[in-house]
Order: structure tokens, then sequence, then C-alpha cells
């Protein structure tokens, strides 16, 4: 859509010598960058070495905020090279210090044994059946809505920007595409899925914890994420939010991916920091 950034380009990575990369986050206001941008891009980074194997999982351990205003450096170790499987560490770093560790796994295609048991929750409308998000930020007058950083068009099912009321669960689910349409790379695909899976990860704990959350403090500690199967993104996809539990501040929830026809193309678990807001703040 016209005016919108192309995941593909939010996350580019540029070669500095072999096995090294480095780009710089987009800022959020905050100083601190989004972490499916670091996610994505080690993915990226990873699996330009890995012989057309395709992403199979991912686990990331958030040590350091991760600065939007200078260039990180993502440096690339392999960790194993077999015939199914290829391990890459990333390791994310600004000024030699550690901000972000990642383990990347990458999975050669081939025939094996095959089933899914879960399936999709019933009666979900289709995305075309939905309002756009343009239409709800206007009626809703989103100040802070410009869709030229919107790069996830979505299509939410219910109104999940809300607090969860009185007996009701902090789950929430929506139908997002990428606004501009993805190249024909699977290695980019791949890229954006690993975005995908952190982003609006916390309206789960914003829906329970209500107008105290604090939005801009949440913090990332662990994010781990297994591709099922090789999906390419050209079409709405439906993610399921779920957030079981929490205890002395640290959250857990899960996301599951899945494509229009039914499919479970990805699971995510996380651990995040949450932080609430003094009272008088707002």
């Amino acid at each position: 859509m016209s005016g919108s950034q192309s995941l593909a380009t939010i996350l580019a990575v540029e070669r500095a010598a072999d096995g090294e990369f480095v780009a710089q986050f987009r800022g959020w206001g905050t100083g601190a960058a989004f972490g499916g941008d670091a996610i994505g891009r080690a993915v990226l980074a990873a699996a330009l070495d890995c012989g057309g194997k395709h992403l199979h999982a991912l686990h990331a351990s958030f040590l350091r905020p991760l600065p939007s205003t200078a260039p990180i450096r993502f440096r690339v170790e392999a960790l194993s090279d077999g015939m199914r499987l290829a391990r890459r560490r990333v390791r994310i770093e600004h000024d030699d210090r550690l901000l972000c560790d990642v383990t990347v796994s990458f999975a050669a295609p081939g025939d094996g044994v095959a089933w899914q048991e879960s399936a999709p929750p019933v009666g979900v409308p289709a995305p075309e059946e939905l309002r756009s998000d343009e239409a709800i930020a206007r009626e809703e007058k989103w100040a802070t809505f410009r869709l030229d950083r919107e790069e996830i068009e979505c299509r939410w099912i219910g109104r999940p920007w809300e607090p969860a009321g009185e007996g009701e669960s902090s789950a929430w689910l929506a139908w997002v595409r990428p606004r501009v349409p993805l190249p024909d790379d699977a290695r980019v695909h791949a890229a954006a899925l690993a975005y995908l899976s952190d982003h609006s990860s916390h309206w789960c704990a914003g829906r329970r914890v209500g107008a105290a959350f604090d939005w801009n403090g949440f913090v990332s500690l662990e994010h781990t994420l297994f591709v099922h199967r090789v999906a390419r993104w050209d079409d709405w996809w439906l993610v399921a939010n779920m957030g079981d539990v929490a205890n002395d501040g640290r959250s857990f929830w899960r996301r599951e991916v899945w494509a229009r026809d039914g499919a479970l193309v990805a699971s995510i678990a996380q651990h995040g920091l949450i932080a609430t807001l003094r009272a008088g703040s707002r």
C-alpha cells in the first residue's frame, strides 16, 4: 500500500565481513528498538549461508536494551552443519556489548511423519468480513497510528486494545498480512515470520493489567519460536494470543500462527517483564 514501509526494507542487513552484518533499528520514541526487529534480522543474517534450508526454530535471550540510535552488529557463528539440520548462533552487539543472544535452527526439506491435531478457533470471521485497521484508527481517533509505520495490516476480532472485563480472558485474535507484499525470497518470508512472532505480543498483559499497564515499560526476556511448516506469507494469517500466567511482574504468553486453510504455521512462547504506571503519571 502506498506510503507504507515494507517488511523487507525494515529487516534488511548489510554484510560487513564474513559472518558479520550491520543494521540500524527503527526507533519508537523511547530510544529502544522492537525485539521482533532484532530476531527478524538475526534470522535473515543466519539464513544467508544455510544452503537452502528453511527456518525451523529460534530462541532469543534479550540481555540489554536494543538502541535505535546507532548501527548494531550481527555476528553469525556456525554451531553445526548436518544433512538435515544447520544451527547458527547470532550475537547482536553494540560497542562490543552483547545485547541479544539468538540461536537459529534451519531444516532441509524432506519426507517424514506428519500430523496436526490442533485446530484454529472456530467461528472466526474471514478477514474480508472485518473492518480495516485504518478505518478503526480513524473511528477511535488514534493519534499514534501512522500508516507509514504500520508495516503489518491487521483485521482484529473484537477489541483487543481494550482491558479484559471481569472474568474475561486476555486472549485475542487477529488476521495479519504484510501491508506491502514480500519479495520472492524464502529467507525474507522466514525473517518476516520471526518479526511477526513478537509483534504486539504484550497486548495480553495490557488487557489483563488495564489502565495501569506501562506500554513503554514492557521488556522482553526470552523468546522461542517453532516453525512447523514452510509457508509463504502471501495471504492473511490468523494469530491467536494467550496470556497464561504472570507472577512477580514476569509474564508468560503463547502465540499460534495459522494459515487461512487451517494449517498451523508456527508456535511461539515468550517471557517478559511487566511495568506498571505510578498513580498520577498519566
